[in-house]
Formats: structure tokens, C-alpha cells, sequence
């Protein structure tokens, strides 16, 4: 009696089994799976490393620090331009045209950088006199030289991305956040000022060298072979015009996010910014596993064109089921989660941390759009996403910082995505499920 029972609910069970193996290893889910492990392992490796900033350094070394980290990753992420979009857009079926593209990419992101520093750093005594520890000789150069790197570095996880070699990411960076938290603690007892920026910077230059051996020597050339046959001409002018449009809102969504914690030290507290610096980790944490689903279904829309229709819905369930529980959690257990970095950011984080994460559901059709549109070469609705998002983001923070205090990055983000959410909604993202535009090949 008991093997017949048995003998079924062992069927259904490999049954099971067998479906989600095969879910996995579907390209648009395992791709966007192996980015979501990255930004988990990411984000349980970032609380470890700040809770133990929060406890080794000052509130205000980590305020300062923090806003030093934010400013050499808006200078980068400036540097890269539309890159990154670039990168998961084109090269899916760039053939053997793909080393060339990866590298004149690397190029152009040096040479942007050192502009952006050369730009920064000449006026930085008037929009940013206490961010920076500016009285060490040795700090300019050293930043410098870090912001040079992390271009390359955040650079690379877009060029495995766009190789569909995903599954390295959450190793290289697994890698990183171990070696920065070694670090954070090395430094504490010896350049506790620059500890944690050294300490996030240094790791990335060492794991640079190695990885883009790895990269142009196997992977570029596998990924050539594999499809050649497939290659679509890269065309100057119009992946020229992709970028215009991605880069204006590759722009407006850095300043978004990563000039926020400027703002609030300025207009606050280097205390006040550190109440909000880490908060932010934690819901930009849940915002990113939202960016990778839309990563993948750019990637696996460009290689196979014709199914972006359908890998666009089944991209929208995933995102309902793996989104939806966790801004619940979150939301529910906010202060639990705060209270690791300290009671203090409890105290002043959770309604914070609250807004910022109710703000994914909006995001999420957001970035389900921009996917749409990079693949169909649409992108002034990017810039026109991004930038409608950025005007209320910083504008809505200046007014009510002063008011509600660090709450108000929290509502005016939430409320600007909303807007742009209820905008598509009505308009654009209908027409996109039902009559999906024609997606722009660049013919020669």
C-alpha cells in the first residue's frame, strides 16, 4: 500500500524536479539567475561589510567615506556613457567583430574618466569642499587612479553579461566582497581615515589584470565562433544614436543615485548621510535583482529577436513572484534589518528603507520597458524615463530634506516612479504586449 503511494508522489516530485532544471537552464532565466546570485552574495557580503565599517569606523569616517565611494562611481558611471547598454545590446550577435567592440569600449571608458576627474577635481573646492579629505596630497591621485579602475571594473560584468557567460559574475565578485572586508579591518588599525575607500578600491584593480585575460583570451573567441553565423554588421552611426539616447538616461538615472548621498551630506549631516547611505545598500540590493531580469531579457531579446514578445511576458511573471514577497518582507521587517548596522540606523532608517523599497513594483515596469526599447533601438524613451524619474528624485529630495529629513529621498523617489510607472501604464506599455514595434536591425 505504502510503494503505491509512494511510487506517484516520487513521480511528481521528479517531475518537479525536472521542470525547474529545465527553467534554469533556459538562457533568459539562468543568465538573470547567476546576476541575481551575484547582487545576493553582493549584498549579504555588503551588510558584513558594513556593519563591521559602522562598528570599526566613526559615523562620520563612514559618511565621508561613503559620499568618496559614491562620487568615484558616479564619475565612472558618467565615463561609461550608454557602454554598458552598448554592451548587452550588441554584443549577443557582434561575431567576430566582438573583441574589437569590447575593447574600443575599455578605451572610450578611460578616456571619459579621466576627463570626468580632470572636470570634478578642477572645481571641487566649490561643489564639494567636505566630501573629500583633500588636505592629503596623496588622496587626488589615488582616487584618480581608483575611478580609472572601476570604470573597467563595473564594466566587465556587462561584457560577460552580454557573452552569456553570466555565470562567472557572482564568482569575480564574490571574490571582491571578501577581499574588501579583509581589507576593511586591515586598514582599520592603520589609514582608518581612507580605510573603507581603500579598501573597496583596491580589490577591484587586483581582480581587473586576470579577469580580461580571461575574458579576451577565451571567452571573446568562443563566443565569435559560436556566432558568426548569426552576426549582425555593427553600424557606427546608428549604434551612435542607440548611445545618445542611453547615455542621457544612464546619466539621469546616476545622478538618481549616486549623487543622493552628496546631496544629503551637503545638506545635512556626513551622521545623516550615513543613516541613509546604508539603508540605500539594502533596497538598491532588491532594486538590482529587477535590473538583472531586464539585463537578460535585453541579452537573450537581442540574440533571438523574434521571441521578444514572449520572453517579455514570461519576464514580467518573474518579476511578479520573485519582487512582490520580498518588498513585503522587507517592508515588514525593515527596523529588524536595520537594527544589524546599529540601533541608531534603525532608528532613523526604517520608514526610509520602507519607501525605497515599495518603489521596486514601480521600477519593475520601468525596467521592463527600457529592455523593450534597448532591443527595439528605442532609446530616447530611456532618456525620457530616466530623466522625468531624475527631475523628481533630486528636485522632490532638495525640498523636503530640509523638512522631513532623509525621509524625503525616500518620497520623492517613490512618487517619481510612480509617475513614470502610471505614464507607461496608460500609454506605451499596453502597445507593447499587444502590437509589439517592429525591433531596429542595423542593416550596413
Amino acid at each position: 500500500m505504502l510503494r503505491e503511494v509512494a511510487g506517484p508522489v516520487l513521480d511528481v516530485k521528479r517531475h518537479a524536479l525536472d521542470g525547474l532544471a529545465e527553467h534554469a537552464r533556459m538562457p533568459l532565466y539562468r543568465n538573470a539567475y547567476a546576476l541575481i546570485l551575484s547582487d545576493t552574495s553582493n549584498s549579504a557580503l555588503g551588510i558584513v561589510y558594513w556593519t563591521l565599517a559602522a562598528r570599526v569606523y566613526t559615523t562620520e569616517q563612514v559618511g565621508l567615506n561613503s559620499a568618496a565611494i559614491s562620487t568615484m562611481v558616479f564619475l565612472a558611471g558618467i565615463a561609461q556613457l550608454s557602454l554598458l547598454g552598448v554592451m548587452v545590446r550588441y554584443i549577443p550577435r557582434a561575431g567576430h567583430a566582438t573583441a574589437r567592440l569590447v575593447g574600443v569600449g575599455y578605451l572610450i571608458v578611460l578616456g571619459m574618466a579621466a576627463a570626468a576627474n580632470a572636470v570634478f577635481f578642477g572645481g571641487v573646492r566649490i561643489w564639494a569642499p567636505d566630501i573629500f579629505l583633500i588636505s592629503s596630497p596623496s588622496f587626488v591621485p589615488a582616487f584618480i587612479c581608483a575611478t580609472l579602475v572601476w570604470s573597467i571594473f563595473a564594466l566587465q560584468d556587462t561584457v560577460l553579461t552580454g557573452l552569456r557567460q553570466a555565470p562567472w559574475v557572482p564568482i569575480e565578485n564574490a571574490i571582491f566582497g571578501v577581499a574588501k572586508i579583509v581589507l576593511l579591518i586591515v586598514f582599520a588599525g592603520t589609514i582608518q581615515d581612507y580605510g573603507i575607500f581603500a579598501s573597496w578600491t583596491i580589490p577591484a584593480a587586483i581582480i581587473v589584470l586576470p579577469l580580461n585575460f580571461f575574458i579576451f583570451s577565451r571567452l571573446v573567441p568562443r563566443h565569435a565562433r559560436t556566432t558568426a553565423e548569426a552576426a549582425i554588421p555593427l553600424v557606427p552611426r546608428k549604434i551612435l544614436r542607440y548611445v545618445i539616447g542611453d547615455s542621457l538616461g544612464s546619466i539621469f538615472a546616476i545622478i538618481s543615485t549616486a549623487l543622493l548621498p552628496v546631496l544629503v551630506t551637503s545638506e545635512t549631516s556626513a551622521t545623516d548621510n550615513a543613516h541613509f547611505y546604508l539603508p540605500g545598500i539594502v533596497a538598491y540590493s532588491l532594486h538590482l535583482i529587477t535590473t538583472n531580469l531586464g539585463t537578460s531579457l535585453t541579452v537573450e531579446g537581442a540574440h533571438d529577436q523574434a521571441q521578444l514578445r514572449s520572453y517579455s511576458r514570461r519576464m514580467l511573471l518573474q518579476m511578479g513572484r520573485l519582487l512582490l514577497p520580498l518588498v513585503a518582507i522587507v517592508v515588514v521587517f525593515a527596523p529588524v534589518l536595520l537594527r544589524i548596522f546599529g540601533e541608531s540606523y534603525a532608528a532613523e532608517g526604517t520608514t526610509l528603507l520602507r519607501l525605497l523599497t515599495l518603489t521596486i513594483i514601480p521600477y519593475a515596469l520601468i525596467v521592463l520597458t527600457m529592455s523593450i526599447a534597448r532591443v527595439q533601438g528605442r532609446t530616447s524613451i530611456i532618456a525620457w524615463m530616466r530623466g522625468t524619474a531624475c527631475v523628481f528624485v533630486i528636485g522632490l529630495s532638495y525640498l523636503l530634506l530640509p523638512i522631513v529629513g532623509i525621509n524625503g529621498v525616500g518620497f520623492a523617489w517613490l512618487f517619481g516612479h510612480s509617475v513614470v510607472a502610471i505614464v507607461l501604464l496608460l500609454t506605451r506599455f499596453r502597445t507593447m504586449f499587444g502590437a509589439m514595434p517592429a525591433t531596429e536591425e542595423p542593416n550596413p
